[in-house]
């Protein structure tokens, strides 16, 4: 087994190893956009308008035209009942909305929709789009953590020789140039024994660190 050094380079690939098998793991959990082909696309305009008039909707048809404005796109900010924000979506209106006049001036119209603006379908679109949240941020949560962890865990060694003796499971996360060099024949060296693992004293959850690697190369060998 070959020597190989610890650099700033070995680390950064191993960091951007990290944040792709993040990007691919909240993939399926993207929030923040509406096939513009779907129902509930054209029923978020009527959210929008209901959400501006929302202060006095008895107003709605009897204000002067003059204190009114008209929109033909908007940017949502969909929350749930307590105000928390969802996701933000920006949506253009299949017909002009008027609405009443705004006291400052907006290059999109900024609507914050909660499930009070919204039908029984998009209620529903609202509810799902926050779970996808929820596991959008606990994946994204998780491997926050192990990029985290590793860049600690890395900065206290000397070589990925040491790094792989004391934890073998960060070889998942190494780029496979620095495994074939690794792995190749060399002679022996001495090497001192370390007296207390890195990987427990930071506290690395080893199966959370495995589990989340081979899960990507399962996804990634699926397509």
């Amino acid at each position: 087994m070959a020597y190989v050094r610890k650099t700033d380079t070995l680390v950064t690939e191993m960091r951007d190893r990290v944040r792709e098998m993040r990007n691919k793991a909240i993939a399926p959990y993207a929030t923040g956009s509406i096939d513009t082909s779907s129902p509930v696309y054209s029923m978020v305009q009527d959210a929008v308008e209901t959400y501006a008039w929302s202060d006095a909707p008895h107003l709605k048809n009897q204000m002067p035209e003059k204190w009114t404005t008209v929109i033909d796109s908007a940017r949502c900010q969909f929350q749930d009942a307590e105000g928390k924000r969802i996701s933000n979506v920006h949506v253009n209106f299949s017909t002009k909305v008027r609405i009443p006049a705004q006291s400052e001036r907006y290059y999109t119209y900024e609507a914050k929709i909660k499930p009070e603006h919204c039908s029984d379908a998009l209620k529903q679109w609202l509810a799902d789009e926050g779970k996808r949240k929820e596991q959008h941020d606990a994946v994204d949560h998780q491997y926050n953590q192990i990029e985290s962890q590793l860049m600690q865990y890395m900065a206290g060694q000397a070589s990925l020789n040491s790094a792989i003796k004391d934890m073998p499971e960060i070889e998942l996360y190494v780029p496979e140039k620095y495994l074939t060099k690794l792995h190749a024949p060399n002679e022996k060296r001495e090497k001192k024994a370390q007296q207390l693992s890195l990987a427990d004293e930071i506290g690395i959850d080893r199966d959370v660190f495995a589990a989340a690697a081979i899960a990507h190369r399962i996804t990634s060998a699926h397509g």
